[in-house]
């Protein structure tokens, strides 16, 4: 899915601190006991998203970067910095 090996280690690091955030506040916030298989399956869980995250937006700024450059290349060099509308005297 994602070819840089950052978005491992930042998704990795993310998800780290997921499960001692979670862990801590089970211990001392609440005082009860979650499985640590449920805690487990919630931290791949965060781990998966913010891979998809990180990686949808490197997509997106790509694109974005890229399709302004598109747009602005695509117009006539006439309408380019002139507004859509006609602002002159009527010629009747």
């Amino acid at each position: 899915m994602a070819s840089n090996p950052d978005y491992f280690i930042s998704s990795c690091v993310i998800a780290i601190v997921y499960l001692v955030s979670r862990y801590l506040e089970m211990r001392i916030m609440k005082k009860e006991t979650i499985p640590l298989r449920v805690l487990f399956r919630d931290t791949l869980i965060v781990y998966v998203c913010a891979i998809t995250g990180l990686f949808l937006m490197e997509q997106l700024n790509t694109i974005m970067a890229s399709g302004l450059s598109l747009a602005s290349s695509a117009l006539p060099a006439a309408v380019v910095g002139h507004p859509p509308a006609f602002t002159g005297d009527a010629d009747f």
